[in-house]
């Protein structure tokens, strides 16, 4: 392990992807800059993050021989464009919006992608900066996203049982900041939970990872 977590108490499947997330080495998801007085800063790149996460959730995945996958930004072979119009009616968006109309979640844990059943998790990943929009659209985008994949009326197969959005390089608190009440998330705040992975520095002049983890309801208290 690489660092520390901070959870309540979780579903069998999100452990794995917090023991997932805990094992990404910060160095590999980080970049470093300098400003005018030689301070170093560190930024934390989502790219980066959700290929680590990818894998190591994967390897995981495998130790334990589930007969599960983790994929990235799926397609599903059954999916319709109708699926993608309850999206857009859901989302109060036409088809000719632009901006933020990504439907695809960034990865999901699942039996595989030709398969309806057992579906687990479906997770979002933004940087602190990611959702540092003047109307805080982007975040309240990807819970609406989330929270959709897992209601029955808006999908063509079952739908997930877990939403799971990472703020990496933020804290829990600026998820409740940011919250829209949107009656759909709502309806789900129980069953989609909110992780943190920061970069904490140690004093042994080291860099760990800090993970958090709380169910939307219990970060919407905070």
């Amino acid at each position: 392990m690489f660092g520390r977590y901070m959870y309540t108490m979780v579903p069998k499947y999100l452990a794995t992807l917090l023991q997932a997330t805990m094992q990404i080495r910060p160095e590999l998801v980080s970049n470093c800059h300098y400003v005018s007085d030689n301070r170093q800063i560190k930024y934390l790149e989502e790219r980066s993050f959700a290929y680590e996460l990818y894998r190591q959730w994967e390897n995981l995945i495998e130790d334990n021989n589930e007969d599960m996958v983790v994929n990235a930004e799926i397609w599903k072979k059954f999916q319709k464009e109708i699926f993608i119009g309850n999206l857009i009616k859901i989302f109060g968006l036409t088809k000719k919006d632009k901006p933020h109309t990504s439907f695809y979640p960034d990865l999901v844990f699942h039996h595989s992608q030709f398969d309806s059943d057992k579906q687990e998790i479906i997770c979002e990943i933004k940087t602190i900066q990611g959702i540092n929009d003047k109307k805080n659209v982007k975040l309240n985008h990807d819970l609406r996203k989330l929270a959709a994949y897992m209601t029955d009326e808006t999908l063509l197969y079952h739908p997930f049982k877990i939403g799971a959005f990472i703020l990496v390089g933020g804290a829990l608190s600026e998820i409740k900041n940011r919250y829209q009440d949107y009656e759909l998330i709502n309806q789900k705040k129980n069953d989609i939970y909110c992780l943190s992975y920061n970069i904490k520095e140690t004093d042994e002049n080291c860099y760990i990872a800090d993970v958090e983890c709380m169910s939307l309801n219990e970060v919407l208290q905070l």
